[in-house]
């Protein structure tokens, strides 16, 4: 005989059904007695508790998953590579690679006034978005930048070189005024005086210019230009033009009446010995003007053309 208890329910005494065990093993050796011991937890509530915890590990797993793999990127962009370039140019290309550029003034530099002659950092290095390269650019410093750093444009700044044979070492340097276009000067040199003026007029350039003697040369025809041809320089500064000017010295028979010359824009050392050789006194008058550099003649009094008689005196207007 078989008989089950349930140790689950309210009523069910341990200690007392032992006894009841025991006996029924005295009364019966073919007693057997199966105690069966309800589950804690019943099929549906471990299905839903098993599920649960499936649950937030997925929600743990993924989170660890998100923290390690995303990363947000940050865009980088590579320095481009700009020495050489006019610093224009070179500002543009690195505009476009979504970089900021600066510029510092290399005032020993050798190189051409206005070309990069360096960049940091160096080309290739990778930056973040909108980073900042420094442009070390060619030039001598102005009386507004110095030879500090600055964001704003860097022109040609060198001093124009004396013109050969010249003799003259108080010509004023090219004037660089700022502007809001830059041009590059054309190449005018050995085109005849006029066409180069009007050349460098359409192209918004201003023109100062001296004279030099070259017999080998064509008279009246561009010897020098300063800055050089190709060089990009603010739209309304002035270039200097050294033109060939050939005083002939004429001989020693004279006209009693002699009709002036138009001395302007000439050494006064050459026109006072072509003076004397007419036969009339040269009076120099210094004079501070714009018009013509230092000792290069104004103009005469009387004016060119004037016929005039020999040892008469010419007051010659020289520039101061």
């Amino acid at each position: 005989m078989v008989r089950k208890y349930d140790l689950s329910t309210d009523n069910a005494d341990l200690a007392s059904l032992r006894q009841q065990v025991e006996g029924m093993r005295v009364g019966s050796d073919s007693a057997k007695v199966t105690i069966t011991r309800q589950p804690l937890l019943g099929t549906r509530t471990k299905a839903i508790f098993t599920g649960v915890l499936a649950a937030v590990g997925l929600v743990i797993i993924g989170s660890i998953l998100l923290m390690v793999f995303h990363h947000p990127r940050v865009p980088v962009k590579s320095v481009p590579n700009v020495v050489g370039m006019n610093v224009d140019d070179a500002r543009t290309a690195i505009t476009q690679a979504g970089l900021r550029a600066v510029e510092q003034v290399e005032t020993d530099s050798k190189k051409p006034a206005g070309m990069v002659v360096a960049v940091s950092p160096t080309a290739g290095t990778k930056l973040q978005d909108g980073g900042t390269v420094t442009l070390k650019v060619a030039g001598k410093p102005t009386a507004d930048t110095g030879s500090h750093a600055t964001s704003g444009a860097v022109g040609p700044t060198a001093e124009p070189k004396p013109a050969p044979n010249q003799g003259n070492t108080d010509l004023p340097p090219p004037v660089i005024t700022t502007g809001d276009e830059r041009v590059t000067i054309p190449d005018v040199v050995e085109m005849t005086e006029a066409k180069a003026k009007r050349t460098l007029e359409t192209a918004g350039i201003k023109v100062v210019e001296t004279t030099d003697s070259k017999v080998d040369q064509i008279n009246g025809i561009v010897l020098s230009c300063d800055p050089r041809p190709g060089t990009k320089i603010e739209k309304g500064a002035l270039v200097h033009l050294v033109v060939n000017a050939v005083v002939a010295i004429p001989g020693p028979a004279r006209k009693e009446t002699i009709t002036l010359k138009n001395y302007t824009g000439f050494k006064y050392a050459d026109v006072q010995k072509d003076l004397l050789s007419l036969g009339l006194s040269p009076v120099a008058v210094q004079q501070a003007t714009q018009l013509q550099p230092s000792g290069f003649v104004v103009n005469t009094e009387p004016t060119a053309g004037n016929e005039v008689q020999k040892g008469n005196v010419i007051k010659v207007v020289v520039s101061q």
